[in-house]
């Protein structure tokens, strides 16, 4: 998936989910300012965190740890 594709999905998502930027890398396993960095083009996500981006969009839990 290309970065501005994922900036915008990933944003649009986060703000249709109604999260935050840290429920969103809580989902990820990053932190989220991370994800804050990624989703507003100031970072560009690594190729697993795209990977697990692209998943989670498409919706797949990529949350580890059991509650949703």
């Amino acid at each position: 998936m290309k970065q501005n594709r994922i900036r915008s999905k990933l944003e649009i998502f986060i703000f249709e989910q109604g999260i935050t930027y840290q429920q969103a890398g809580e989902r990820l396993g990053v932190s989220g300012q991370y994800v804050q960095m990624v989703a507003t083009g100031k970072r560009t996500a690594s190729k697993d965190l795209a990977e697990k981006i692209g998943d989670w969009l498409n919706g797949g839990n990529t949350q580890q740890g059991g509650h949703a």
